[in-house]
């Protein structure tokens, strides 16, 4: 894996750790993943509409959340492959299947890997990098201030 997606990586578990999130029953992998799912839906309407900000915006959130459903499943992302530029609507329904077969019980490493691997290809395909669009979701939330209660994110009163 790339020093930067590393790095990054890094940040999405350290801001997230300081929200509690992976305080002992604040979140956990299966609602991650959930997550994931509904970031992976706005993904495919962005796509639908070919809003190039917000297939930025949707990689980027989705990936947070299988980020964060891997740490909290005890496994690793590992972004460790080249991009491949493909067809953006079978790219985007590897990613949703990739997310519908982690819900199952059966999800191991590599299946964090193939979903990550999926979004990958699919930010190439539109001229990113994972890169830049992780680093945008992570600029976004490092912004927010709150905490997890009860497993849900709970932002500060302003």
């Amino acid at each position: 894996m790339s020093a930067k997606l590393n790095e990054l990586i890094s940040q999405v578990h350290e801001i997230c750790g300081a929200w509690g999130m992976y305080e002992e029953g604040q979140s956990s992998e299966l609602k991650q993943l959930l997550y994931a799912a509904g970031e992976a839906g706005e993904l495919a309407i962005a796509i639908a509409k070919d809003d190039l900000d917000g297939i930025k915006d949707g990689i980027g959130d989705t990936l947070v959340c299988l980020i964060n459903a891997a740490k909290l499943g005890g496994f690793e992302v590992e972004l460790r492959w080249c991009a491949a530029k493909t067809d953006p609507e079978y790219c985007m329904s590897r990613v949703l299947n990739k997310i519908a077969y982690l819900l199952t019980d059966k999800r191991q490493d590599l299946d964090y890997d193939a979903a990550t691997r999926q979004l990958n290809d699919l930010a190439a395909t539109y001229e990113m990098s994972l890169a830049e669009c992780l680093q945008q979701a992570i600029n976004e939330i490092s912004k927010r201030t709150g905490k997890f209660v009860n497993g849900v994110f709970v932002k500060d009163q302003k």
